[in-house]
């Protein structure tokens, strides 16, 4: 394995991933051990002295490694933590090394070694106080285990160098399997390790830069163009799943121009009716829905705010049988329910909120039916809760109708604004279960087109993606440059 990956979920903060034989330069001396057989890449590396004539000794080897700025979907300049997943082939006291970087401000003139410091740029002390020796590897930075190297990148020509020079020569110099370089307070292990190094197309984690062949041809909906692409490892015969429908809007009001005459109030002491191009409820409560729209697959949105309540009927037919999605701001908190007969069920506990709920803050609602299972989605555009329950046992029990208007529930001091629903349209696709769906919103422009069979580079979306119908992965294109087509 001879790989730079970069990935910045795990434990909420960035990393930079290297394999130990992904460097681009050494003197000659920095050399693979093959017995290290218990190395995550493959391949463990270090200075040896096998003769042991220069025990302690430091020597002028080094290794070197560069990450490209490109390669990164943020900005490198700024502290970050070294890590190296290493041990020794024989417990030994001799065995750390010096670190440099080009653009630290602490360091030597790189690429020199000049006369670097303990504080600033020893790493790999004391490994065998932790139990990393006799091919025992584990994560540690500089020494004792509680201390961190952190260094200062600065991209020099787009990329940021590093060297680590040979410090004391012995039988246990420290082996390199892997580097992380770290922000904020995560600590790397391996499971993250080989996740971040998989190149694959995988479910797991987002994409950074990655070709894949086409396996359907891009189809249009409102606001969207999305298609799927493998690199081959989703193998015929494999797992599959089954990705539905584009959605096409059936209905919208922004209420700028007053209501749509489709609005009909059902129920309620109230009626519904627009102020400064709001839905209100003008007395009471009301019960209003899209007349003649009779869903069963259906999405909801509406724009609500933080310090009202906003209950969506997602599934109604009457007062007393209704799917109701609802946010309560006097919680503040989330509930997906449904009414029977003219009971209030609820399906799991109420989701507390985060946004603040005593200001209008905007929030955004996104009620959803596909088959059997029902979500409800709340978001103040910075952070989003979710809900989802099967109605499969309801459904078939005759308590929940298996289809039904849709619309809200109004109370006085309610505004509601930007009524979007959306149904299915054309037929589900069956797809790889290791397949990325790629999505192309409709402010990017001049996208070429796109064949079945293709060759397509998606670049730079990291942090775009989203779960989509379980485990396939969706990913956004925020760019037209951002893809492009080769041929097969």
């Amino acid at each position: 394995m001879n790989a730079i990956s970069v990935v910045r979920y795990y434990g909420g903060g960035q990393q930079i991933w290297l394999s130990g034989s992904s460097f681009t330069g050494n003197s000659g001396h920095f050399i693979a051990d093959p017995a290290a057989a218990s190395a995550l890449t493959g391949s463990a590396y270090n200075f040896p002295d096998p003769a042991g004539q220069l025990p302690g000794t430091q020597m002028p080897w080094w290794v070197e490694y560069q990450i490209p700025q490109a390669s990164a979907p943020f900005p490198l300049t700024g502290d970050w933590k070294f890590w190296s997943r290493s041990s020794q082939a024989t417990l030994d006291s001799a065995e750390s090394d010096w670190l440099i970087v080009n653009g630290d401000p602490n360091d030597p003139a790189y690429p020199d070694l000049g006369s670097p410091t303990n504080n600033n740029n020893r790493v790999l002390n004391e490994l065998g106080n932790v139990g990393f020796f006799g091919y025992n590897f584990g994560w540690l930075s500089s020494s004792p285990a509680s201390d961190l190297a952190t260094k200062t990148f600065n991209a020099i020509d787009g990329v940021v160098s590093f060297r680590i020079y040979e410090r004391e020569s012995g039988l246990g110099s420290a082996l390199i399997d892997a580097i992380c370089w770290s922000k904020g307070s995560y600590a790397p292990n391996d499971s993250d390790f080989v996740r971040s190094m998989d190149t694959r197309l995988r479910n797991t984690d987002l994409l950074v830069t990655a070709w894949g062949k086409v396996l359907n041809a891009p189809g249009s909906s409102p606001g969207t163009k999305r298609f799927h692409i493998t690199d081959g490892s989703a193998l015929a015969g494999g797992p599959t799943i089954t990705v539905p429908p584009d959605p096409v809007i059936a209905f919208s009001d922004n209420f700028n121009a007053g209501r749509d005459p489709a609005w009909m109030d059902y129920a309620g002491t109230g009626t519904s009716s627009v102020v400064d191009g709001k839905l209100v409820a003008t007395g009471g409560y009301v019960e209003t829905a899209v007349s003649g729209l009779t869903t069963q697959d259906v999405q909801v949105d509406v724009d609500g705010l933080g310090n009202a309540p906003l209950f969506v009927m997602l599934r109604y037919r009457d007062s007393n049988t209704i799917v109701l999605p609802l946010y309560h701001s006097a919680w503040p908190g989330m509930q997906l329910y449904y009414i029977e007969n003219g009971n209030w069920h609820t399906t799991a506990p109420a989701v507390t909120t985060g946004f603040d709920n005593t200001s209008p803050v905007p929030i955004h609602g996104t009620a959803k039916f596909e088959g059997t299972v029902a979500t409800w989605s709340i978001t103040d555009g910075t952070s989003t809760w979710t809900q989802t329950y099967d109605f499969s046992s309801e459904i078939t029990s005759g308590l929940v109708p298996t289809e039904g208007l849709v619309g809200l529930q109004l109370q006085v001091g309610q505004q509601h604004d930007n009524f979007i629903v959306s149904t299915p349209s054309g037929s589900a696709i069956t797809v790889p279960a290791d397949s990325v769906q790629v999505v192309i919103p409709p402010s990017v422009t001049g996208v070429p087109t796109i064949s079945v069979d293709d060759y397509v580079k998606v670049v730079g979306i990291a942090g775009k993606g989203a779960a989509v119908a379980g485990s396939i992965r969706a990913v956004t294109i925020d760019q037209s440059s951002d893809i492009g087509k080769i041929a097969p």
